[in-house]
Formats: C-alpha cells, sequence, structure tokens
C-alpha cells in the first residue's frame, strides 16, 4: 500500500467512525444478537430480555426502533435478521452448521469476530458473475479464491436502510480490481479497496470497540 493509499484509508476509517459511532456497549449487544441470530431460529424479544436482564416490552421497542434502521422481524415480531440474517441475501455465510446470510460484503469480514467463529462466505462478483469464496476467521481472511478480490464500499453514507440500502446495498465482493473499478464508476460515492484494506477498515471501524 502507497502512503497515498493510507492515507485515503485512514480517511475514510475515521470518517466511517465519525458517521457510526460504535461503543463497547453496544458492540457487546450486538454480538449477543448476532450470535442468537445465527443459532437459525427467529430471536424472540423474550429470549434476548432473559439474555440481557431488560423487559420484553423494553426488547420490543428496540426491535421497532431496529426495523426503522433496516432490521428484519417476521411477522411474529421476531428479529430475523441485523447485519447476519436468516432471510436469503447474495453473501451467503456458513457457520455452526447453519447456512445464513450477510447483509454486504464488508458485514462477512468483521462478523467471524463477532460470533467467535469460522465462516465460509460464497458471494458473486456482479461484473464476471464467477461464484467467490472466502474463509474469514476472528483474525481475517484465511482463504480467498480466487487470488485478488476486492471489494466496493459507499464512502459518504453509513448503514441505516438494511441489505437494499444505499450503503449495504452497493457493497459486493469482485472477482479483481478491474471489474470493482468498471462497475464503481457509476457512481460518485463508491471508492474499491484490496481485501487487506477491506479487513483493516474492518478491524478498526467494527471489530476494535469489541476490545476497547
Amino acid at each position: 500500500m502507497t502512503q497515498a493509499q493510507s492515507e485515503n484509508l485512514s480517511t475514510l476509517i475515521a470518517s466511517l467512525r465519525s458517521r457510526m459511532p460504535f461503543s463497547k456497549e453496544r458492540a457487546q449487544m450486538a454480538k449477543l444478537i448476532y450470535q442468537l441470530i445465527a443459532s437459525g431460529q427467529p430471536l424472540e424479544a423474550s429470549v434476548l430480555a432473559e439474555k440481557t436482564g431488560q423487559t420484553i416490552a423494553e426488547i420490543e421497542q428496540m426491535f421497532q426502533q431496529l426495523s426503522v434502521q433496516g432490521c428484519e422481524l417476521n411477522e411474529q415480531g421476531a428479529l430475523v435478521g441485523a447485519t447476519i440474517t436468516q432471510n436469503p441475501t447474495e453473501h451467503i455465510l456458513r457457520v455452526f452448521g447453519q447456512t445464513l446470510y450477510a447483509w454486504c460484503a464488508l458485514d462477512t469480514l468483521f462478523l467471524p469476530a463477532y460470533l467467535d467463529t469460522v465462516a465460509e462466505v460464497e458471494s458473486r462478483c456482479p461484473i464476471s458473475g464467477e461464484i467467490l469464496y472466502l474463509t474469514i476467521g476472528p483474525q481475517g481472511v484465511i482463504d480467498a479464491k480466487p487470488a485478488g478480490i476486492t471489494l466496493s464500499i459507499v464512502t459518504d453514507t453509513c448503514c441505516t436502510a438494511g441489505p437494499d440500502g444505499t450503503f449495504c446495498g452497493r457493497i459486493h465482493f469482485f472477482r479483481s480490481a478491474e471489474d470493482a473499478q468498471t462497475w464503481a464508476a457509476q457512481f460518485d460515492d463508491v471508492t474499491v479497496l484490496s481485501l487487506d484494506e477491506a479487513c483493516q477498515l474492518a478491524r478498526e471501524v467494527y471489530i476494535a470497540p469489541l476490545f476497547a
């Protein structure tokens, strides 16, 4: 990474942190929610209330607030999607013997740290249509095929609308930097990161608060 690339990445990380402050308390709650959703069962308010010591009414109110931000509730009001989701997306995430999904490519890079496990990820390049395979652990990417996978990232907003919003809906894995640049050229607020750069961003923005 050149000095200019490093400075650009640092600026992007600082910008994301300012737009999406993530305290240790919020990270710990997210970890619990992600782990419960990863069980493969809809997360009922009563279950999270028991785990946290909050009332069911408080958790139901939190679920409604989360749904406004794009989190997914089923018809019974249980939480089925919040970064990790039981509803299909283009980013397949296999953990604990379950086939789950992530809202965006970036999510797959930090979810294994929250789940304390290794994830097998499959995602399709929007340009070539090729299936991309990644093995990702709590410490980062273990394996990626093909070599040269890159990731698009939105530079001036954050996730407020779930998997189809203007943030998550535009964060994809690509077979190559060339494919990523071709796709990103249609947007003024999308840039391309190498897999190493994307992992650094995931660590500093999303994983670091767990250990603050």
